[in-house]
């Protein structure tokens, strides 16, 4: 008798049906990855990126002064000398911030005008506790918006303007009542329409040309802008305000000489 042929094993076909299976599995398993992938970089994409935003650290310590002051006192004689020097404990977004104001000789020059415009009228009664500290916070109220004036933007210093709009500080940028920090407040400008607010102050227009243009915010404080140098085709908002506060004023030099 012929031999018969031999059949198949049945579980071979299985095994072959069930290897074909896998890789069609995996096959549309790595296309769902793929597809999840991609609608999770599309989702990060379609987040706007939150605004940049900084806060004060400290306290820092620094000495405006590497030599002591000497200066006449009022007390009828004319001979007597009040000799100091002066400290100031104070809040920044980067300490190094009011090293390089020193750097500054026109601070320097307005921080020593003050300090002698403030002690000179007073007398030996300024010896006296609740004098010396009466006189420490008046400092601090005069000297702050010297050693952190007002700014725009990512400017570089205090006088230079904002790359992005070209805006600046005016001209009476020390005379500026805003103290707020930089990331708290904003210029509004409207290139097209030629005017430009604080914050949601009421709106100023301005030519072009002005270079000490008083803005302010309808509620008592104010700034100086320069707009000389403003794009004509700039609209949106610029940061301003201070890059530090001062927290106090310290004399690790006080004493009274004839």
């Amino acid at each position: 008798m012929a031999d018969e042929p031999e059949e198949q094993a049945p579980e071979e076909e299985g095994e072959a049906s069930s290897s074909g299976g896998k890789k069609k599995l995996f096959l549309m398993g790595g296309g769902s990855l793929s597809i999840v992938a991609l609608a999770f970089l599309m989702a990060m994409m379609a987040v706007p990126k939150k605004p940049e935003y900084k806060t004060f650290t400290g306290p820092y310590l620094i000495e405006l002064q590497e030599t002591s002051i000497q200066t006449n006192i009022e007390d009828g004689s004319g001979n007597s000398f009040l000799v100091f020097k002066t400290s100031i404990e104070y809040h920044a977004f980067e300490e190094a911030y009011a090293t390089e104001r020193l750097a500054d000789t026109i601070f320097n020059s307005r921080v020593n005008d003050t300090l002698l415009a403030e002690v000179f009228p007073r007398g030996p009664d300024v010896l006296q506790p609740e004098m010396r500290r009466a006189l420490a916070e008046h400092l601090a109220r005069s000297l702050e918006p010297i050693l952190f004036p007002t700014q725009v933007g990512k400017s570089a210093t205090v006088y230079d303007a904002d790359p992005e709009s070209g805006l600046r500080t005016g001209l009476s940028r020390y005379e500026a009542t805003l103290r707020g920090s930089l990331y708290d407040h904003k210029i509004e400008v409207q290139g097209n329409k030629k005017r430009l607010r604080l914050d949601e102050g009421p709106w100023q227009r301005y030519l072009g040309d002005e270079r000490d243009l008083q803005v302010h915010d309808g509620r008592g404080n104010r700034v100086y802008l320069d707009v000389s140098e403003l794009k004509e085709d700039f609209s949106g908002d610029v940061l301003i305000g201070v890059h530090g506060q001062i927290h106090e004023v310290l004399f690790p030099e006080f004493a009274l000489q004839k």
